[in-house]
């Protein structure tokens, strides 16, 4: 009986939860990566499969049953500070990875959505704001703005390597959060799909990882996050097509 008390009491005191020892990440980026998951539930399941292991004085890196799922029930609200002016919540992997996959996780095993915040503390005063704000915010200052977009081109090929990087972080976002919003999607198009001028510009720096933007174009479309018109998927074939052609005829010089 003291036993089975002592092993109750020491599963209580369990909060810290990780990946088994010797591993480290969540897996998420890599099912978006790849686009190996059909549902957004697959992106939680992978979250609860790779960091359900306890690390308390008791256990290292031990799984214990149900336990992790359990705790995440108790959760009503996922927050994510945001403490450096040099990174927006589209510019790096790990907001969607961890930010959205937790919240992803505790949507699946409640049934309802928890309450996300991101707090930031690059300004004098500490703000919170929603999660779309943010996700607005790092659109309108990254891959919408023209002054950010011509920094990134003066770097040969890697430019546009990076600017591709937002695009499945865009992704990310949609599929774990579910606050990006329409316009967000017609912009790029806009910006990146349907001005000859930027595209050409583009294609210049990088025309492999242009092509992965236009991918991420119609991935956006194919799950659902964007409803594009019957014009913008033409646009978008067309422009694949053209890009693809492009790089046959590179590979055969």
């Amino acid at each position: 009986m003291v036993t089975v008390i002592l092993v109750k009491h020491q599963f209580c005191i369990s909060r810290i939860f990780g990946p088994k020892e010797a591993e480290y990440g969540t897996g998420v980026t890599k099912l978006l990566e790849t686009k190996a998951w059909e549902e957004e539930e697959d992106i939680g399941k992978n979250f609860i499969e790779s960091l359900k292991y306890v690390y308390s004085n008791n256990f290292r890196g031990k799984e214990i049953d149900a336990l992790y799922n359990n705790n995440l029930k108790t959760v009503d609200v996922v927050s994510q500070v945001r403490s450096n002016h040099e990174y927006e919540v589209t510019d790096l992997d790990h907001y969607y990875e961890f930010f959205g996959g937790l919240s992803k996780s505790v949507e699946m095993v409640k049934g309802k959505k928890p309450v996300m915040y991101i707090s930031d503390t690059t300004g004098e005063r500490l703000e919170t704001e929603t999660v779309d704000k943010s996700i607005n915010r790092g659109i309108r200052t990254r891959v919408l703005n023209p002054k950010w977009i011509d920094g990134m081109l003066e770097h040969k090929y890697h430019g546009v390597q990076k600017i591709a990087e937002r695009f499945e972080n865009i992704l990310g976002l949609a599929a774990t959060t579910n606050s990006v919003e329409q316009w967000i999607y017609n912009d790029l198009c806009k910006k990146y799909i349907e001005d000859e001028k930027l595209r050409e510009r583009l294609k210049g720096n990088n025309s492999f990882a242009y092509m992965t933007i236009v991918e991420w174009m119609l991935e956006y479309n194919k799950r659902g996050y964007w409803e594009a018109s019957k014009e913008q998927l033409e646009e978008l074939k067309n422009v694949y097509l053209d890009i693809e052609g492009d790089i046959e005829d590179f590979q055969e010089e």
